[in-house]
């Protein structure tokens, strides 16, 4: 039954590669030397998350410049990590706005390149952004970071990998979007 459910949630995820190309997540399995029931080396497909993008948007879709970032950024802290939100659809943002949330107008969570990941005290937040940088700069990938607008209210590191895509010379760089998501900055 377990890898039948495993199965069945795995049919249902996309990988996005550098170049923009969506590929199956078996294909991505065996690229990246992963087992059939993970997104990552440490992220299991059947973790909360993932199972409940995909109830909420029929798919998932997996950013690999992210997922490696997630992965050195678990590395570098020797703890497990909560991801509180990857996917989001433009009528989640909606939702979040309404609700008084900081959420962007223009959010990189829509086109599946961004990942909030949850932290128990303001000074967990400084020190994962600190190490979330760190697994940035380590793995080689473009990437913005924001926590500090979200606090004291809010304990959670906002990270997206839009560099890697929008700046120039990157796969969508020719798609219109905020200029913002070619630099690399921290907020």
């Amino acid at each position: 039954m377990k890898n039948e459910k495993i199965e069945q949630y795995a049919n249902k995820v996309e990988v996005m590669t550098m170049s923009g190309e969506v590929i199956p997540l078996w294909e991505w399995q065996k690229i990246y030397e992963l087992p059939p029931n993970k997104i990552g080396k440490h992220y299991s497909l059947m973790e909360w998350r993932f199972k409940q993008d995909i109830e909420d948007y029929g798919k998932l879709v997996v950013c690999v410049p992210l997922i490696i970032l997630l992965d050195a950024f678990r590395d570098l802290r020797k703890a497990p990590v909560r991801v509180a939100s990857f996917n989001r659809d433009e009528k989640k943002q909606e939702d979040l706005r309404r609700r008084g949330f900081k959420a962007a107008t223009h959010s990189p969570h829509v086109v599946k390149m961004a990942a909030d990941v949850d932290c128990d005290t303001v000074a967990d937040v400084h020190r994962d952004a600190k190490l979330m940088k760190e697994a940035a700069t380590a793995a080689g990938i473009k990437c913005r970071i924001g926590w500090r607008t979200y606090l004291p209210d809010q304990t959670f590191i906002h990270v997206d990998v839009c560099p890697m895509y929008y700046e120039a010379g990157g796969a969508f760089h020719h798609v219109k979007h905020p200029l913002v998501w070619e630099k690399q900055i921290s907020w």
